[in-house]
């Protein structure tokens, strides 16, 4: 097909010298050939790569840094790949990053941390600014929400080509969809963030129990009322591996003053001392990168069930599961609770969340592997905590896109968004009529004919 006029990026077709280390992304069980990886320089290239697709009725599948942990079936027409735009510009005044589509959250640290200053991304600085569009959840969720909460304007090429700017101010319509709906609208070219100022130090790190002493801290993750909301826990049941026994770790940033953090982390260990603790005095930054070594490029999987309340009995169900022998990968069952900001009403409504909400957990299995020959046995293991979990808790409707790798039918779309579902698909028949962006857990057009089944969520947009 060859490259439109004045693509100043780096156009390849299958046989180009680039194409085979272009379609590769972190979930090594995508194994997706795209006619064409247009990995764009700037949004004049996404402009051209966009009306492309729309000339030779591509669809289009967007690339931030490819570490989505989505479905195996995306990428096989057009890869929009933003990963050459990787500007960053902060504004220590106003705390907000101006960052284009391809930034990781490492970049958007390092430039932030100069001035004092975080953004809200995930737990792993490799992960992209596309973890924004579904949610996001990291080091600073406790106070500051999800990543989404924290977008404060969007500029995005359409599926007619155009450039447009969506804030509370400019299509505010637009603006709630894209927050929360991954990439169903358009490609994100530039995101302005809201920054948080953070201390010098942070106190990170990790504390681990053994799966035979889980009172304590499972009593101190229920427990909402002790400590602030400058104590961020990503609370993880891990598997069996080379590294250690099964266990509960617990991934702590501490954003407060240095007395505050001593204070809630001493309050914390009162619950139940941790058989093992790596805690200490970080700058932010370093925090950032500090548990990137725990994962590389691997076959992947993860799904979610949310829970308003999580009872012995499940900790018992979950605690079995991730004893199950985990081959030569690894299993992990997440365990997010709606503490501090992630349960209040975010002060602008998205397609994500609207509302305050009464107390949740989000269960999320997932597992890490490098043999295809296991791969049934990691979907199947998946699918058994999903179902274990419902069997036991009483459930909560809605997922997050970032956390769901199974490929949804409508129905099932239409779950995870609820009651925002008719509005979004409203959206949807306004914005991209020909269902171009749908390798995605896909919002189709008021009248697509197309079966959301068909369809697979893209392990590209991160």
């Amino acid at each position: 097909m060859g490259a439109p006029p004045f693509f100043r990026g780096v156009w390849m077709e299958p046989g180009h010298p680039e194409y085979e280390a272009g379609r590769g992304v972190f979930n090594q069980r995508v194994d997706a050939r795209p006619k064409v990886i247009a990995r764009c320089a700037g949004v004049s290239d996404v402009v051209a790569a966009v009306a492309h697709a729309r000339e030779h009725r591509l669809r289009v599948d967007v690339r931030s840094t490819g570490t989505n942990l989505g479905g195996i079936k995306a990428g096989d027409e057009m890869v929009v790949d933003l990963s050459l735009m990787r500007g960053v510009q902060i504004d220590p005044e106003q705390r907000v990053a101006r960052i284009q589509g391809g930034v990781s959250g490492g970049d958007l640290q390092i430039e932030a941390t100069l001035h004092g200053l975080a953004g809200v991304t995930g737990g792993l600085s490799m992960t992209g600014v596309g973890l924004m569009l579904g949610g996001g959840i990291g080091h600073l969720a406790s106070r500051a929400g999800y990543s989404a909460d924290n977008i404060l304007s969007v500029e995005l090429v359409t599926a007619s080509g155009q450039v447009v700017t969506a804030s509370p101010e400019e299509n505010p319509d637009l603006y709630w969809a894209v927050r929360g709906s991954t990439g169903n609208f358009g490609v994100v070219t530039t995101l302005e963030v809201r920054l948080h100022e953070v201390p010098p130090l942070v106190h990170a790190g990790t504390m681990s129990w053994s799966l035979d002493h889980l009172d304590g801290p499972v009593q101190a993750l229920r427990d909402s009322s002790w400590g602030s909301d400058r104590s961020n826990l990503l609370p993880e049941l891990d598997s069996a591996s080379a590294e250690g026994p099964a266990a509960l770790n617990l991934f702590i940033c501490h954003s407060g003053a240095p007395e505050e953090a001593l204070a809630d982390l001493e309050c914390l260990r009162s619950f139940g001392a941790p058989d093992e603790e790596s805690i200490s005095a970080v700058p932010f930054r370093e925090l950032t990168f500090m548990f990137d070594g725990m994962v590389g490029p691997s076959r992947a999987t993860i799904d979610q069930q949310s829970v308003s309340a999580i009872s012995d009995e499940l900790i018992d169900a979950l605690v079995e599961k991730i004893r199950e022998p985990a081959g030569t990968g690894a299993r992990f069952i997440e365990l997010l609770t709606s503490r501090g900001a992630l349960g209040r009403a975010p002060e602008f409504p998205s397609a994500l969340r609207e509302k305050a909400v009464g107390p949740t957990w989000m269960i999320n299995p997932g597992c890490w592997w490098l043999d295809a020959a296991e791969d049934a046995g990691h979907l199947q293991w998946v699918e058994d905590v999903v179902q274990t979990t419902r069997q036991i808790a009483p459930t909560r409707c809605g997922q997050h896109p970032n956390t769901v790798s199974v490929t949804h039918d409508l129905d099932g779309v239409r779950q995870m968004y609820g009651d925002r579902f008719d509005r979004l698909q409203a959206l949807k028949t306004q914005w991209d009529p020909d269902n171009m962006f749908r390798g995605n857990h896909n919002i189709p057009p008021s009248d697509d004919p197309a079966p959301a089944s068909a369809l697979a969520n893209s392990a590209y947009f991160q």
